[in-house]
């Protein structure tokens, strides 16, 4: 189902997308995304998930809204232009087809994420954009705020169950850590078939890095001690590699 948006929802999704070079999209129209009630659309409603270790691409259509709400009024909307994007998942790009990544009123934009996340979590989308009004009819448009929203829009990216504990024959294989689930301490154990550099990263679920430490492995089985006192209960990925392949596994704090 589509939905009217008053301005920050729209900025919120124009804020998925910066752009180097303009995207390979085409816009929708007034059939595909109407806007019956001219306050902004954005077409489709919501992010498709994202999994992890596979290629992400998705176009919108997007529609701004003529008025601004400042000092109490509604003022003529003239253009909204993208500063900043945080909290997308590592590996992400975002473009638009607006060379200057410059969304005019009136006229239907598409814009397209796409990248290969590599961590699993809930990603919640912080924007920065340059507000752009005309307060003046025969003088040209001046920004008039810069707003940075922290919205309810997130990506989630989930791992995908085909590749969890597999690697490459010629270089890790993960064992399973024991214990799990556990209260202070667990033994994340691998197999290395040639000695390397082996790297432990444990994120939560929203994609924070919490703890890492890298290792130099032997060949034939290895391990980490860590240390999960600090970390509050729940659910954390533990990530391993060595350049040549990547391995999770799931971590459950108790206490």
């Amino acid at each position: 189902m589509r939905k009217s948006l008053h301005l920050l929802s729209c900025l919120v999704i124009t804020g998925l997308f910066s752009t180097v070079s303009w995207a390979q999209c085409t816009p929708g129209d007034a059939t595909t995304c109407p806007d019956p009630e001219e306050n902004g659309q954005v077409c489709p409603d919501s992010l498709q998930g994202a999994i992890a270790g596979h290629l992400y691409s998705q176009a919108f259509t997007i529609l701004a809204p003529p008025g601004y709400p400042y000092n109490g009024d509604t003022i003529l909307l003239d253009h909204i232009t993208l500063k900043n994007v945080a909290g997308l998942p590592e590996g992400f790009t975002w473009q638009s087809n607006s060379p200057d990544n410059e969304f005019m009123v009136g006229t239907y934009y598409c814009v397209l994420l796409e990248g290969t996340p590599a961590v699993a979590g809930i990603y919640p989308l912080h924007i920065t954009v340059d507000v752009f009004a005309k307060l003046f009819p025969t003088l040209p448009p001046i920004l008039v705020a810069t707003v940075t929203d922290s919205t309810s829009l997130f990506i989630t990216v989930k791992w995908d169950p085909n590749t969890i504990e597999e690697s490459s024959p010629s270089s890790l294989s993960l064992l399973a850590p024991r214990p799990n689930p556990f209260s202070g301490h667990t033994r994340i154990g691998f197999y290395a078939r040639d000695p390397s550099e082996v790297r432990l990263d444990v994120y939560d679920l929203v994609g924070q890095l919490r703890y890492t430490e890298t290792i130099r492995a032997r060949q034939g089985d290895n391990h980490f001690d860590f240390d999960g006192t600090p970390l509050a209960k729940g659910t954390y990925i533990a990530r391993v590699s060595n350049g040549f392949s990547v391995l999770t596994s799931q971590l459950i704090k108790t206490d």
